[in-house]
């Protein structure tokens, strides 16, 4: 894993020049695979008559060096090859990469539905046909987006973290139906009422007995503005049923306070958005989006992390 330099809770911001041009880049997500470190990101383009939901939104992949900067010549145009489900948007949104048993996963959400697809990076497809995901047993919140996809021999997602809700996916023709396997009660170790309610983040990664997760959160900064303060949490569920939460911290990790620069086009929201995590030796690295127009890594040591968690 690349970072090592990197002290606990440092914030590394790569040159946003070596990727493929927009005039936003956020929200990667990261994957370790066949010997090398990739990375696929958000990108927007403010577009003429346009209004801010019209601008297009697409994702592009590349290599990342041991420096975590973008190997120039590895961008691919991840939309140009992304074949819609029927009814979906052209509208490629928030990244997530995740193992299955038969290799790399891709995850993203058209704003309104969330679709996934096997992606071999260093061997991309010129045709990468998406699936939707359609939940087959509970009412659908307005918009599915922040799902954390895992598979423990079966496909998984971790669907809302409080209450902890588990589905389990079954492709079915041309779509994934997903169906509640379990569901806890609700819990109050993070304060929802200081930081938001806690959102799903970083795709689950398994160490030891436990998936761990960088989840995200969003506060109003006060009554009468649209503004919002986005913080990052960090929590842990027990591998097996009913993947009941063992570890979550108490207060932000990282907040998007503290992240100097100009703010979100939308909203002038202040953001951290945790959409990939690679763990090795003890060590995470974590890919974030920044202020929805850069993107950054942050390191953390494991053992601290588990130190200022509230054990359930």
């Amino acid at each position: 894993m690349s970072g090592a330099q990197l002290s606990h809770g440092e914030l590394f911001r790569p040159d946003l020049t070596r990727l493929l041009p927009a005039k936003y880049l956020f929200n990667p997500t990261i994957i370790s695979w066949s010997g090398a470190l990739w990375m696929i990101y958000r990108r927007v383009n403010p577009q003429p008559g346009l209004t801010l939901v019209e601008w297009p939104r697409t994702l592009a992949m590349c290599r990342l060096g041991t420096d975590l900067e973008a190997d120039v010549d590895s961008n691919v145009d991840l939309s140009a090859r992304i074949e819609d489900a029927p009814g979906a948007r052209h509208w490629h949104a928030d990244p997530r990469l995740f193992m299955r048993e038969d290799g790399p996963w891709m995850s993203y959400h058209d704003n309104n539905d969330i679709y996934v697809l096997p992606i071999q990076p260093g061997k991309l497809a010129e045709r990468l046909p998406a699936r939707r995901i359609v939940l087959a047993d509970r009412i659908r919140r307005r918009q599915e987006r922040n799902w954390g996809l895992f598979d423990d021999g079966a496909f998984k997602a971790l669907y809302t973290i409080d209450p902890t809700v588990v589905l389990e996916l079954e492709r079915t023709g041309n779509q994934f139906d997903a169906r509640t396997v379990c569901e806890g009660p609700p819990h109050r170790l993070w304060d929802a009422a200081q930081w938001g309610d806690p959102h799903g983040g970083s795709s689950p990664v398994l160490v030891g007995s436990c998936w761990f997760v960088f989840f995200s959160s969003n506060k109003q900064v006060d009554t009468g503005s649209e503004q919002r303060i986005y913080s990052m949490g960090f929590l842990g569920f027990d591998a097996k049923p009913p993947y009941r939460i063992l570890y979550m911290s108490p207060y932000p990790i990282f907040s998007a306070a503290s992240i100097e620069g100009p703010r979100s086009f939308y909203c002038d929201h202040a953001v951290i958005y945790p959409a990939g995590a690679l763990f090795d030796r003890g060590r995470w690295l974590v890919s974030v989006g920044i202020h929805d127009r850069a993107l950054g890594f942050i390191a953390f040591d494991h053992d601290h992390l588990l130190a200022e968690c509230d054990p359930t």
